[in-house]
């Protein structure tokens, strides 16, 4: 079982992945052809269910045409209760 801090910075990820997504204007089908990933893994990675690897969070990255370290960089979620 994850703990605490290990499951909010899943669910950070998650929520990183999904702003980025939308501010793309890309749909999860979209987001999980570029990466060649299951659409219930993205779905998953977002929702903060699953850990993803680093490999899955580089493509990932490069399908949102992003560098991976900004999936990374939650200064503007951490206000977000809705994590906690």
């Amino acid at each position: 079982m994850l703990d605490m801090r290990n499951s909010n910075f899943i669910k950070y990820l998650g929520l990183k992945i999904r702003t980025i997504r939308i501010s793309k204007g890309y749909s999860q089908q979209h987001l999980a052809n570029l990466c060649d990933v299951e659409l219930s893994n993205i779905n998953r990675i977002e929702l903060g269910k699953i850990n993803t690897s680093v490999a899955h969070a580089k493509l990932i990255a490069d399908a949102l045409d992003v560098h991976i370290k900004e999936l990374f960089d939650f200064n503007e979620l951490e206000d977000d209760r809705s994590l906690g």
